[in-house]
C-alpha cells in the first residue's frame, strides 16, 4: 500500500500532472482511512518507545 502512495506523492511533486489517473486516485483515496490508522498506530507504538527509553 505505501508503494502506491509513494509514486502518487513523486508524480504530484514532479508535476507530471498528465500521469495522472483517476481511477488510481480515487483507489488511493478510498485506502487513505485504512493507511492513516496504520501511521497512527505506528506513530503510537513509537511514542510508547521513546517514553520507554526517557523512563529508563
Amino acid at each position: 500500500m505505501s508503494d502506491e502512495y509513494r509514486q502518487f506523492r513523486h508524480i504530484v511533486r514532479n508535476v507530471y500532472t498528465f500521469n495522472f489517473r483517476s481511477s488510481s486516485i480515487q483507489s488511493l483515496a478510498i485506502d487513505l482511512r485504512a493507511c492513516l490508522d496504520v501511521v497512527t498506530q505506528d506513530m503510537q507504538q513509537f511514542m510508547q518507545f521513546l517514553k520507554q527509553l526517557s523512563d529508563e
